[in-house]
């Protein structure tokens, strides 16, 4: 089970309201693990908001967090791993 505070991403219902230069988003990931990803941009799409930013210090990175309808997937890619968040069934 992979935790996401979907509270720190802006909200669609927001219009015009975007996360401060430099906002940061901790992903937990597996046995222990997590990275800390800053703001770069957000796209509203039909019911919530894209999330895209990179991960401080490891070249290449991105995370990409698609929030809607109350569900979140994410991709994240590191220089050394790769990650896909899929909602629970």
């Amino acid at each position: 089970m992979v935790s996401v505070n979907t509270a720190a991403l802006p909200n669609r219902a927001e219009s015009g309201v975007a996360p401060a230069a430099g906002a940061q988003v901790v992903i937990d990931l597996f046995d222990g693990a997590s990275v800390t990803a800053v703001f770069d941009r957000f796209d509203p799409n039909s019911t919530g908001v894209t999330w895209v930013g990179p991960v401080p210090a490891q070249p290449g990175s991105l995370v990409t967090l698609v929030h809607g309808s109350g569900v979140l997937a994410a991709s994240i890619i590191l220089p050394d791993a790769r990650y896909t968040i899929r909602p629970a069934p």
